[in-house]
C-alpha cells in the first residue's frame, strides 16, 4: 500500500470486520514502503509520505495493532532492470546470491526467458560485504509502548570463536568425512602447528562435534581466509557459498565424485589421516619462511 487512500480502505475494512491485528508488507523487490536508509522507496510512494508511519497512526486510532513483514531476500524479478539507480540491484551487484557453481545472480540477463520456477534475483544473506557494509536501521523499543510491546531484558552473547574465525588467515574446515568426533581433537592439534583456526560444515555442528559459531555456509558464517583446507567435506552448495571470498581452497577427500573437487583450487584424493599431516608440514615451512 503506497498512499493514504489504499491504507484507509484496508484498515477501515479490517476495523469494520472486527480484526484487531493487521500485517503489512513494508519491503519487497528491493523497495521500501517506509523511510529507509538502506533501500529506496517504491516509485509509487510520494517522497515525503511514510506509508508505515501513516498506517501505525491510523491503526492506533482504530485500536488495531500493526505488524510488519519485511521481504528483504528477493531483490528483483522483472524482465527489465529497476529504473531507480539507487536500487541495490544497481549499487551492490556484489551482494547477490551465487549458485552451486558460484555464478552470482547479478550476472543473470533479465531479458532472457527463464523457467517457470525462476523467482528472481536474490540477495546473499551470508555475503561478508552485505553484512559489514550496510548501515543498520535501529528501532528503539521503550519499556512500554502503545502497541503492547515490552522490552524485558537485553542480552549480547559473546562470540569469541566466531570472531577468531572471521580474522583467521588459515582455516581448516572439518566435514563428516573425518569419521568420528574424536578426530576433531586430532585436527585441532595439527591446526595449532599451523596457527590455523577450525571451521565446520552444518552436519558437523548439528551432530554436536563442533559449536554452531564455527559453522560455514548459508546458515552459518561467511569467511575470507587466505587458505582454506577442506578435510572430509563434500562441498555442498550450502557450505561453499560461505567461502566465496576465500583465497586458495585445498581439499582432501577420498571420494572423487564429491563436488568439493570442482570447487577447489587444489585437491588431494585420499584419506585425510595420511595426507593432512604432510600438507600441514609443507604449509608450516612455507608460511614460516614468508
Amino acid at each position: 500500500m503506497y498512499n493514504e487512500k489504499m491504507i484507509n480502505s484496508a484498515l477501515v475494512y479490517a476495523y469494520q470486520s472486527g480484526y484487531n491485528i493487521v500485517f503489512i508488507q513494508v519491503r519487497g523487490r528491493g523497495y521500501s514502503f517506509y523511510n529507509s536508509d538502506i533501500v529506496p522507496k517504491h516509485p509509487k510512494v510520494e517522497s515525503e509520505f511514510d506509508p508505515l508511519g501513516y498506517a501505525v497512526t491510523l491503526g492506533h486510532a482504530l485500536g488495531i495493532e500493526i505488524h510488519v513483514w519485511v521481504n528483504s531476500y528477493i531483490l528483483w524479478s522483472s524482465k527489465t532492470a529497476p529504473k531507480d539507480t539507487k536500487h541495490l540491484y544497481h549499487t551492490h551487484k556484489d551482494w547477490t546470491e551465487a549458485d552451486r557453481n558460484l555464478k552470482m545472480d547479478s550476472s543473470i540477463k533479465l531479458s532472457e526467458p527463464r523457467s517457470p520456477q525462476w523467482e528472481g534475483i536474490y540477495l546473499s544473506p551470508i555475503h561478508p560485504e552485505s553484512v559489514a557494509g550496510v548501515p543498520v536501521e535501529r528501532h528503539h523499543v521503550n519499556q512500554g509502548c502503545e502497541d503492547g510491546l515490552r522490552l524485558l531484558e537485553a542480552h549480547r552473547e559473546s562470540d569469541a570463536q566466531g570472531e577468531e574465525l572471521d580474522r583467521a588467515k588459515v582455516v581448516i574446515g572439518v566435514g563428516m568425512g573425518i569419521g568420528q568426533p574424536e578426530n576433531v581433537s586430532v585436527i585441532h592439534e595439527m591446526a595449532r602447528k599451523l596457527g590455523a583456526t577450525i571451521a565446520a560444515t552444518r552436519n558437523v555442528t548439528d551432530a554436536g562435534w563442533l559449536p554452531k559459531q564455527v559453522q560455514i555456509g548459508i546458515t552459518g558464517r561467511a569467511i575470507s581466509p587466505d587458505i582454506y583446507i577442506a578435510v572430509g567435506i563434500r562441498g555442498a552448495f550450502n557450505h561453499m557459498v560461505g567461502l566465496q571470498n576465500a583465497g586458495t581452497i585445498i581439499a582432501i577427500n577420498n571420494n572423487p565424485r564429491h563436488p568439493i573437487f570442482q570447487a577447489s583450487d587444489f585437491t588431494i584424493l585420499g584419506d585425510w589421516e595420511t595426507y593432512l599431516p604432510a600438507l600441514i608440514g609443507m604449509l608450516e615451512n612455507t608460511l614460516t619462511s614468508q
